[in-house]
């Protein structure tokens, strides 16, 4: 690897004082498993018939970004790829996951840094996905995957990008024959099987030489992809353009009267913030699943680009079947003006149902006001007429509840069936789970389900990621039952005081459509004080200069209705490790009342959530502790903590678990979330452990010690401020403490 770059992107990741460990300890086997022979070591206390096994590459050093990973600002773990679903059975081979690396693998024909680990029979392999270049990439011209479809098999692949505008040595040699070369970004329709390309920005601005262009998002299988040119200010604005599988690019930006126009896709990416904002069209669904419609905004209104990849209707109207022609969706449906949309996100596979908010009143039971807007859902099932429906009538006597943002909708089943989003109103009159009523005036989160809206839970301001597609950490499992969110608010009575601060902590709750049970996923069983934050990461980070990256959201949420997550607070007496905010972070599964360590609980060094499949059978999880036979001990790895996985141990396994430390309880019962609307769950919805044991002796250092050990792992943030920060509340946790008065109840009470 190019000494400067790795020198660079070293000093971009963050390991928060991981150190190697080795436990000698055994494991008591559990039973009825019929992958029982290969739950031994560590993997011999997973919950649900898990087995661990070794992801990523011997060698290799997946990244991942845990600046702020604990304080309430819901950053995490990094990577840049989707994961391949899996079913749960002991044969299900059908595993993979994309990631970042700063290490190639041994032999790599370069030095990446896009991998792709696949499961096979034997094992886990992994493929390199950056192609041989003529000169080795820099910091600002790394070549990159930016997209993926759901089953791995179709990617798109940029090449050439350089933000200074010189040109980038690292696109040789051709990938495809004739692709434009100097200064210019390309992008590539890749088919990972294959190893073949197709080149996206097949004509590239017709007005000038080439210049970068820029994924903005694709069908799922990646047959239609929309993407823009940033073309020389002096030539023309940017344009936004859509490839279908290799015919002509389109243009994107046309009104329904067939001119074309200067807009923008909706949530488009850009590279002036392609680093601080993590939306994308492909998450919020602006490109539908199928490729049949693209939203974007030109002139202040909404529009939807239909069959965007065909030839344009002879007649500018949306009489021809299968040509491209424009709807507007925020076009009045009374005297008032129309226009003003804000695209939200998209709802089923055809993409046939939208949401936007808009403060004008477009249908004649609109409540909307200036500066308050209501969600719309424009609905192309419908006839014609029909297609404009206003989600939020404010039926209540008083002040108007607006809405504040759109958290999601399910992706699979009916469009539309499940439409969670955030007002700061009443809109619905139920008591929720805890038998709670909606807040004037604070944001309430609810969900729209066949022609009804039920209120959850009333959030704090500070949640306001859970509702701004910037960040997306409210997560839906795919069919829209399950949502997961972050709160600093006690919903479910936890009393989340830090022990450190005494200032309330984030946790991770879960809500249940089908019934309407609403359960704290992070609040552990112990009794215990939380000592920082649990939170779902955005999907968020920095690595290269510039660069307009898709960052694809974790998969906290399974169709199972679990949730994943890590955090330093000991949630279970199995996570022995546990209390320490800087260093000792595990992996949780929470389902159906029950919590479950997915981590070891016994490592001095942390684990991490990375990612899961979408039916929660896989489990991805990033430590430096080897939690398989083949997994050295001084390197992050990546596991997978698979149902009915694993693979014979090789035949001797010396950093193998044995001994007293892989034993104890690694799952605890809590009291299952209530149903009933007008329950009140009082202290909250756990309960500690009946007679927990206690805990095994684990070896513990001074108060200048742990303080000398958080501050070396302060010092490798570039950011001056944020090393500040971190050396700041390191002293205050672990420097000499000063009497301090009774802790205050929160808030004043």
């Amino acid at each position: 690897m190019n000494a400067t770059r790795s020198t660079i992107l070293t000093l971009l990741i963050t390991i928060c004082g991981l150190q190697a460990t080795l436990t000698t300890t055994t494991a008591t086997a559990g039973s009825g498993c019929p992958n029982e022979a290969f739950r031994t070591g560590y993997s011999a206390n997973l919950p649900d018939c898990r087995a661990y096994e070794l992801v990523s590459e011997p060698k290799t050093q997946p990244y991942f970004n845990t600046f702020g990973q604990f304080k309430n600002i819901e950053w995490g773990v990094v990577r840049f790829g989707e994961v391949l679903s899996t079913t749960a059975s002991a044969s299900s081979l059908n595993s993979g996951i994309a990631y970042f690396s700063t290490v190639a693998p041994p032999g790599s024909s370069t030095d990446g840094p896009f991998y792709f680990s696949s499961r096979g029979s034997g094992g886990w392999t992994t493929q390199n996905l950056v192609p041989p270049q003529g000169t080795a990439a820099t910091l600002a011209c790394i070549p990159y995957m930016i997209a993926w479809s759901p089953n791995m098999e179709r990617g798109v692949f940029a090449d050439g990008f350089n933000s200074s505008g010189s040109n980038c040595a690292g696109d040789e040699p051709e990938l495809v024959p004739g692709e434009p070369r100097e200064h210019t970004q390309n992008l590539f329709g890749r088919d990972l099987a294959a190893h073949t390309y197709q080149l996206v920005n097949q004509k590239g601005l017709a007005i000038g030489e080439p210049a970068n262009a820029i994924f903005q998002g694709g069908s799922s299988n990646l047959g239609v992809i929309a993407f823009s040119e940033e073309a020389r200010a002096h030539l023309d604005p940017t344009k936004y353009y859509v490839w279908a599988g290799g015919t002509v690019d389109r243009l994107l930006t046309v009104l329904p009267n067939g001119e074309a126009t200067e807009g923008e896709i909706a949530n488009a990416i850009t590279v002036s913030k392609a680093n601080a904002d993590a939306t994308s069209p492909t998450f919020t669904h602006a490109v539908a699943p199928d490729g049949s419609r693209i939203e974007f905004t030109a002139g202040g209104s909404l529009y939807s680009r239909l069959n965007p990849g065909a030839p344009p209707s002879t007649s500018g109207e949306c009489d021809e079947a299968g040509k491209a022609c424009t709807v507007q969706l925020d076009s009045s449906e009374t005297a008032e003006p129309g226009g003003g949309g804000v695209f939200a996100g998209g709802s089923g596979q055809d993409g046939s149902v939208v949401y936007f908010t808009d403060a004008n009143p477009l249908t004649g039971n609109s409540t909307a006001v200036a500066g308050e807007p209501d969600l719309y859902e424009y609905d192309f099932n419908r006839p014609e007429g029909e297609r404009l429906t206003d989600l939020t009538v404010d039926h209540n006597a008083g002040e108007h509840a607006d809405v504040l943002g759109y958290v999601g909708s399910n992706e699979v089943g009916p469009a539309g069936e499940y439409v969670y989003f955030v007002a700061d109103g009443v809109i619905a009159s139920n008591q929720n789970s805890s038998g709670a009523l909606a807040t004037p005036g604070a944001p309430n989160l609810y969900v729209a389900h066949k022609g009804a809206i039920s209120f959850i839970a009333t959030l704090s301001p500070a949640d306001s990621c859970d509702w701004e597609n910037r960040c997306m950490t409210g997560r839906l499992s795919s069919t829209g039952r399950y949502l997961g969110f972050n709160s600093v608010e006690e919903i479910t009575g936890f009393d989340n005081l830090d022990a450190s601060t005494g200032q309330p902590d984030q946790e991770i709750f879960l809500y249940d459509a089908e019934g309407g049970a609403l359960g704290c996923a992070s609040c552990g069983t112990t009794g215990a004080a939380p000592v920082g934050p649990a939170s779902i990461g955005r999907p968020e980070g920095v690595f290269v200069v510039d660069t307009p990256l898709v960052l694809y959201p974790q998969r906290n949420v399974s169709d199972n209705g679990q949730v994943f997550f890590d955090t330093p607070n000991p949630l279970l007496p199995a996570a022995r490790n546990a209390g320490d905010l800087y260093t000792q972070s595990n992996v949780y599964e929470y389902q159906g009342g029950q919590l479950h360590l997915l981590s070891s609980g016994t490592a001095e060094s942390s684990s991490f959530f990375y990612d899961a499949s979408q039916d929660g059978g896989d489990v991805y999880l990033v430590t430096v502790q080897p939690l398989t036979a083949d997994a050295s001990s001084s390197e992050v790895s990546i596991f997978d903590a698979k149902v009915g996985g694993g693979f014979p141990a090789p035949p001797s396994s010396p950093e193998s678990c044995a001994g007293e430390g892989c034993s104890g309880p690694q799952s605890i019962a809590l009291r299952p979330p209530t149903i009933s609307s007008t329950a009140v769950s009082g202290q909250g919805n756990l309960e500690p452990p009946a007679a927990a044991s206690k805990p095994a002796t684990v070896r513990s250092l001074t108060g200048a010690q742990k303080l000398a050990k958080a501050l070396r792992s302060c010092r490798v943030k570039r950011n001056k401020h944020k090393r500040g920060v971190c050396e700041a509340q390191a002293r205050k946790r672990y420097g000499p403490k000063l009497k301090k008065s009774a802790k205050t109840n929160r808030r004043g009470k």
